[in-house]
This record gives structure tokens, sequence and C-alpha cells, in this order.
């Protein structure tokens, strides 16, 4: 199976600066131009079908490349960002001010449940391999897309490398970016990795 993985467009909150997790906030207009970009990007490749975290920002993302390709949108709530809990739609500044041990807890994040009403990401990629799982028993032969987040997409990303998920944080993966794996039965790769020269060129 080959997989279009992408970060949903710029969302309200994220042209905010403010934590964003399950909230379910729209695309801004520059996430709009973004979804396009991308779209225009991937228009040479034959998406069979495109999966979504059922969220706004990411379901009008996926739409828009839909349209593009002629191929269905499935949402899937696994497929839903990871619980920001009470962080969620806090500025940076604001969750520093209101924890002030944030700085030095936020690592753990990757092992522990609960921390600030979060969801872990181990909880995180549970969810998300076995829908990944799901998709590829039903496209082992096919170019499929998948719009995701940013924890998300990068969990499918470090699960391919077989690295430790607290290892997050030596990655990026941009809003609108595309990032492409090719993945067989007893080994998978990566062979773009969060691609944003589309957005460059609008």
């Amino acid at each position: 199976m080959r997989l279009i993985l992408a970060r949903h467009g710029e969302s309200e909150w994220n042209r905010d600066g403010r934590i964003l997790g399950r909230a379910d906030i729209e695309l801004s207009e520059a996430g709009h131009r973004q979804a396009q970009m991308l779209a225009q990007a991937l228009r040479r490749e034959r998406i069979q079908t495109v999966y979504t975290s059922p969220l706004r920002r990411a379901v009008d993302t996926a739409r828009i490349i839909s349209d593009h390709q002629g191929c269905s949108v499935i949402p899937d709530p696994d497929l839903q960002e990871l619980g920001r809990g009470n962080l969620e739609g806090m500025t940076r500044q604001e969750a520093l001010t209101t924890y002030p041990d944030l700085r030095r807890t936020w690592p753990e994040v990757s092992d522990v449940a609960g921390l600030y009403g979060q969801e872990s990401l181990e909880q995180l990629n549970r969810r998300v391999g076995e829908c990944l799982s799901r998709i590829r028993a039903g496209h082992s032969r096919d170019t499929v897309g998948l719009v995701g987040h940013y924890f998300v997409n990068l969990v499918i990303l470090l699960n391919v490398l077989e690295m430790e998920l607290r290892c997050f944080r030596s990655f990026g993966q941009a809003l609108a970016a595309v990032s492409i794996l090719e993945m067989e039965k007893d080994r998978s790769k990566i062979s773009v990795w969060n691609d944003t020269c589309h957005l460059r060129r609008g």
C-alpha cells in the first residue's frame, strides 16, 4: 500500500497559537488555501480513498483533496488528534502560567495518561495503529490518502522508523505537509517526509 499521509491545513487556533487537540476547530482562510495547494501537489497521485480524522479541520482538508481525485472520504474516530485535556485552547504562555511545572513535566506526555487531563502517546498509538491495520487490510495494493494531525502523523512515522514515541520532539510535521510511505507486508519505508514545497510555491 502506498500511503499519502497529510496534515490538515491551518486552523483558527493554529493561527492564534492555541493548544489544539480534539476541539473541533475549523480551517482558517489560510488553511483553506493550504489545503488547495496540497491537493494540487497530489494531483498526479491516483488516490483510491481518503481516510480522515472526523474533526472539521481534517475533514475539510480531505474533501478538498478528494474533489481533485474524484474519490471517497471516510472519517474514522481513531484518527482524532491527541486529547490535550485541561491545556486545550490555552496559549503556551497561559498554560505555563496556569501550570508552572509544565515545562518540566511535559515530556511525560508519552508515558503518563491523565497528566493535565491529557491522553498519552501510548493510548494514541494503540488506536491509530488499529485504524491503520484496518486500512491496510482493505487496501493492500492501493494508493490511499490519510489526513491526520501533528501527533497522529508522527506516531505513524515513528512506528515505521521503529523509534520510541518520545522521539517525536526530534521531528517535524508542518501544517498541510505531506509524507509518503510505501507499506509492504513485512517492511515499510518512508520516501517523503514533511514536504511543504507546494506551500512555498503558493
